[in-house]
């Protein structure tokens, strides 16, 4: 495996490494960048929602989500209230939660599935 080595601090880092952290670096940007100017449309109905569950207990998650965005889905809903709860800006917190999604396909990707010529990295 062929290894980078930054000399400015010492450090040798793999290349499939370097790259992960590099895109997906990238991609939270990306994603936060496009979150922060897309505020209509359905949009709007989640910077709702999200802001009412912020003041609403467990319990409540599911009417709320009805109401708001016409969901009956709970998972999306209570992992919303989760971050919502935490006090953490909705845009940063949906980044996140899309960094998490990307870092795990494309980790899996990689083990399973695809071949490196493919992901840019190997």
């Amino acid at each position: 495996m062929r290894m980078f080595f930054f000399a400015f601090s010492g450090l040798c880092v793999s290349r499939k490494k370097f790259f992960l952290v590099f895109y997906s670096a990238s991609f939270f940007m990306w994603s936060y960048f496009l979150l922060m100017h897309y505020t209509n449309g359905d949009q709007g109905s989640y910077r709702l929602f999200y802001q009412a569950l912020q003041s609403v207990p467990v319990g409540e998650v599911m009417p709320i989500a009805l109401a708001y965005v016409s969901s009956e889905e709970p998972l999306s809903a209570f992992i919303l209230w989760v971050g919502a709860n935490l006090g953490l800006d909705k845009d940063v917190y949906v980044s996140i939660l899309n960094l998490v999604l990307f870092v795990g396909g494309t980790l899996l990707l990689q083990k399973k599935i695809v071949h490196g010529m493919f992901l840019c990295w190997s």
